[in-house]
């Protein structure tokens, strides 16, 4: 996990940088940290701001950011998903690859990191495979390597970086706005996304218009 403070001027920012999993380990740290930090706003991933859990037992269940969200919840922390929406997420990449490309990219990339398979058509991911990569799709197989935005496997691997960008800009964009209201932000991402975007956020902090 990297943990990097930013202060300057009464703003405090904290980035952690975590491994998405329901490690009791790194929930427990995330635990202490935010205790210790006592943050006015916390950015999570993946729309877990608008998730409500009925017990602590269940948000762990979920993963780290079920917890985070849980957490600020029940201690009246402000809470605000630093990702797009699902739509324009889907859209930049159809207006880019196409509506064929963006569809499998996602779904696949769903199917590979969602033990839940059962929304997606298994029948329109196997034809867009075969006419996407000249093979065909095997339903064991494993795809998560296909969204490593570290790899050069083939195409996803381009659009998962294409995806990661648009994806830390609007969190960047949305720090900015958040500064100017709030001194002290915590902000929890994955970790490759922490250590592509410290510098700018570090930047945006040491800014004395931020």
């Amino acid at each position: 996990m990297t943990k990097i403070t930013i202060q300057k001027a009464g703003k405090e920012v904290t980035l952690y940088g975590i491994q998405h999993s329901s490690s009791l380990n790194q929930i427990e740290f995330l635990r202490k940290e935010l205790n210790f930090t006592c943050p006015q706003l916390v950015f999570v991933e993946g729309g877990f701001n608008l998730v409500t859990f009925d017990s602590e037992k269940d948000a762990i269940g979920s993963g780290e950011m079920g917890f985070v969200s849980y957490y600020c919840k029940k201690n009246n922390i402000e809470i605000m998903s630093n990702d797009p929406s699902n739509k324009e997420c889907y859209e930049l990449i159809s207006n880019k690859y196409g509506e064929k490309i963006a569809y499998l990219y996602f779904a696949l990339r769903d199917y590979s990191t969602n033990s839940n398979h059962l929304k997606m058509n298994l029948e329109k991911v196997k034809t867009s495979y075969r006419e996407i990569f000249g093979r065909t799709f095997r339903a064991h197989d494993e795809y998560i390597d296909y969204f490593d935005p570290t790899k050069n496997l083939n195409l996803f691997n381009e659009i998962t970086r294409v995806l990661n960008k648009f994806r830390d800009n609007f969190m960047l964009m949305k720090l900015k706005e958040q500064l100017k209201h709030k001194n002290k932000i915590v902000i929890i991402k994955g970790d490759y996304h922490i250590r592509t975007m410290a510098k700018h956020i570090i930047e945006i902090v040491i800014d004395e218009r931020g």
